[in-house]
């Protein structure tokens, strides 16, 4: 069984889809789903429209290679058009193992 934090281990709602939250998750081998949008021309954690401040896809990524956390990433897709940047990205940490979801079907298989 592999268990999945939902949106990091977070102890109160306010820390949803933030750094401590991964942080939390990270240190106790957890995988962990999350949520990517883009904003200004970057990849960011986000379940709703960013407002700014969001952490930057890239961060979080950072923060699982140095926590050496082997768990899943599970990536919720929360807009069209990601798909190019997001294998980009994720081109640079081939040893998280990540999928995807709620991507559309085309931008999938491309």
């Amino acid at each position: 069984m592999q268990i999945l934090s939902h949106r990091g281990l977070w102890q109160q709602a306010a820390e949803k889809n933030t750094m401590a939250a991964f942080a939390r998750s990270f240190a106790l081998g957890f995988g962990t789903e999350t949520d990517i949008r883009d904003s200004a021309g970057a990849l960011v954690i986000a379940h709703d429209i960013p407002g700014g401040g969001e952490p930057a896809l890239g961060s979080v990524l950072e923060l699982m290679r140095a926590s050496a956390c082997s768990g899943p990433l599970a990536l919720n897709i929360k807009a069209d058009g990601l798909q190019a940047a997001l294998s980009t990205t994720m081109a640079a940490y081939p040893e998280i193992d990540y999928f995807v979801f709620d991507m559309s079907v085309p931008e999938t298989l491309a």
